[in-house]
Formats: structure tokens, C-alpha cells, sequence
């Protein structure tokens, strides 16, 4: 597809990213509802770039992987989100988004995996490191997960090691793919921490949720991207 393909690619972002700060807005005004309706609209934009990719893709079982986590992820984004609409079973609804988020972790992973099966083992340092900053992150933040902490950590261990897999690839095996992957991969874990300190923390602010969201929505556009050049 070619240029006609990355000008996609530019847009989708963007509209991701419009999208997003308006479903900020909303959520700074307290109409969780229409927060509900962008968010899912951000969302829709990097599956949609995803499925554009999926058409063009060289090596389908990779794209289809990677599909199915960027609809994981969606899914997560929805559910995640019902946590401000159903404020009594917030921790219910945290922890259903993170499982699916973990899902579509599975399934990056071994995507990941058929680029370069060798490269599961340079990954776990890599992961322990990352994993340690994101620790050292949210004790920094006063973080109190309270029932959610051991799933939280499994799951940050989870996207730091696709994280750390999707970046030692790249150094092993450059190509556009990878990069974007590899991009994407570790900001995933940087928008996950700040998204556990921004929940779960001493203190909210508002800059700290629009980095998370600027972070989130770029990782899943790249990832998407990285499609079609796998």
C-alpha cells in the first residue's frame, strides 16, 4: 500500500488521539456515558488500522495474533471504562479490563515468538529490568492495590516481557515492523504504571491521565501498524 498506507496510519492515530482527549473531557465533566461512547471510538481506530493492515499482511497466523490482541484490547478499554459508570464494582471492572489486556498480551507474545522464537530468553533480563523501574514507579507513587496487587504484578510481568521481547527483536532483527513493535511494546508497560499510580496512588492529576492515554493509544497504533511490515 505504501505511502497511501502510512497517511492511514497518520490519521487513525490522530483521530485516535482527538478522540481520547474529547472522552477526557467528558470524563472531567462527569458525563461517563459519553466518556464510554468516545473511549470505545478511540479504541475503534487502532482496530480499524489493524484490520487494514491484516488485508496486506505477508504472513497471516503473525497478523491474525496480533489482531486478535488489539480486539483484546478493545474489549479492555470498554470494561476498563465501566469502572466510572459502576463506581461500586470498580476493582470488578479493573480486574476484568486487566485480564483482558493480559489476553491480548498472550497473544502478542507468540506472535512475537514466530518473528523470533530465540529471542525468549534475552527477553527475561530485559523484562526483570523493566519490571523493576515499573516497581520502583509505583512505590515512588504511594501505589495501595490492596486485593488487586498479585494480579497487578503478574500482569505488568506479562507486558513488560512482550515489552522486552517485542524491543529484543528489534535490536536482533531491524525492520519497520519491529521498530514499531518494539515502540509500541514499551510504551505499553509505561502507560500501564502510570495508569496503576494514577488508580491507585497518592494523588491524581489530570496530566497524568493524558500522558497514560497519549501513551496507550500510540503503542496499540504502532502495534496495528506493525502488521503489515512483520
Amino acid at each position: 500500500m505504501g505511502k497511501a498506507f502510512w497517511a492511514i496510519v497518520a490519521v487513525l492515530t490522530c483521530a485516535a488521539q482527538v478522540l481520547d482527549w474529547l472522552y477526557l473531557n467528558a470524563q472531567r465533566r462527569g458525563d461517563q456515558r459519553q466518556g464510554l461512547i468516545r473511549k470505545a471510538s478511540a479504541s475503534a481506530c487502532f482496530l480499524l488500522l489493524g484490520g487494514i493492515a491484516l488485508t496486506q499482511c505477508g504472513r497471516p497466523l503473525i497478523g491474525w495474533l496480533i489482531f486478535l490482541g488489539l480486539l483484546f484490547g478493545f474489549a479492555g478499554d470498554v470494561v476498563l471504562d465501566l469502572r466510572y459508570l459502576y463506581p461500586k464494582k470498580h476493582d470488578r471492572y479493573f480486574a476484568l479490563g486487566m485480564l483482558l489486556f493480559g489476553l491480548g498480551h498472550l497473544c502478542y507474545i507468540p506472535a512475537l515468538l514466530l518473528i523470533d522464537a530465540p529471542a525468549w530468553l534475552p527477553a527475561l533480563p530485559v523484562c526483570v529490568v523493566m519490571l523493576l523501574l515499573v516497581k520502583l514507579y509505583t512505590v515512588w507513587r504511594g501505589v495501595q492495590a490492596g486485593k488487586l496487587l498479585l494480579p497487578g504484578t503478574f500482569y505488568l510481568a506479562i507486558a513488560c516481557y512482550m515489552g522486552g521481547l517485542a524491543a529484543v527483536i528489534a535490536v536482533r532483527g531491524f525492520s519497520a515492523g519491529t521498530l514499531l513493535f518494539a515502540i509500541g511494546g514499551v510504551l505499553f508497560p509505561i502507560s500501564d504504571s502510570i495508569l496503576t499510580a494514577y488508580t491507585f496512588g497518592r494523588k491524581r492529576r489530570f496530566a497524568q491521565s493524558m500522558l497514560l492515554h497519549i501513551a496507550y493509544y500510540l503503542a496499540q497504533c504502532l502495534i496495528a501498524a506493525a502488521i503489515l511490515s512483520l
